[in-house]
């Protein structure tokens, strides 16, 4: 990919939630509780060769990404999502592991972009990297 897109955009984030840092959280909250299921499904899912099972397991995730206006695991994700719904999966697995790594650099920029907001609710959605 020959342009570089966005890991995320908190501040975006927040403009479009009127600046309520509350909500953010419950977003990054969200992300952390919901992505993770997606993520295994869609591991499944390629494993598995079910198409319309990788399909419905990328959109979600690419909906979730971009919350965050995290373009480049939302394109990732995207990818995966045509190749599901076209039945297509031979370049799946491949795409899958570039989903992963943008989705840790994704988990990087919101744990640090969240130090900038840090002040302003009372925790931190962001679990400590393993």
């Amino acid at each position: 990919m020959s342009t570089q897109r966005k890991v995320c955009d908190l501040s975006a984030t927040l403009k479009r939630l009127g600046g309520n840092v509350g909500l953010l959280y419950q977003l990054v909250d969200l992300l952390h509780e919901d992505l993770p299921s997606y993520l295994t499904r869609l591991h499944l899912a390629v494993a598995e060769g079910d198409a319309a099972q990788v399909h419905l397991n990328a959109h979600c995730i690419k909906g979730l990404v971009l919350n965050f206006d995290a373009e480049a695991a939302a394109e990732v994700a995207m990818r995966l999502c045509s190749l599901g719904r076209r039945g297509e999966l031979d370049a799946a697995p491949e795409i899958l592991r570039e989903l992963d790594i943008e989705i840790g650099r994704l988990n990087s920029a919101l744990r640090a972009e969240l130090v900038a907001v840090q002040g302003r609710a009372p925790h931190s959605p962001i679990p400590d990297e393993d």
